[in-house]
């Protein structure tokens, strides 16, 4: 005799899920989440249907960090709008010249 495990509902899945009952027929009408048709609408659940999704939708943290060491310097141009601010001969258009160079 096999060792049957009983079925899970909709319900069942959605507290472990920690979703509506409504997200659950969702993702089932969507493809995401298997299940077992009962009775023309009736849904259940292995707990091995439930464990793939989970796995499914596991995202893993990227293995390779952003490098935050280098400061981030963007290129500057000389044409264009900072002319009209170098020939104010303000304070802040010497500041931008100085940053372009």
């Amino acid at each position: 005799m096999t060792n049957l495990r009983p079925l899970l509902a909709p319900e069942d899945v959605s507290t472990i899920l920690a979703i509506s009952v409504k997200g659950i027929h969702e993702l089932c009408r969507s493809g995401r989440l298997e299940y077992i048709r009962v009775n023309g609408k009736e849904r259940r659940f292995t707990e091995e249907m439930v464990q793939a999704f989970i796995q499914e939708q596991t995202v893993s943290r990227p293995k390779k960090s952003v490098d935050r060491s280098r400061p981030l310097t963007l290129p500057c141009s000389r044409k264009g709008g900072v002319k009209s601010v170098e020939d104010s001969g303000t304070d802040l258009g010497k500041e931008i010249r100085d940053l372009c160079r």
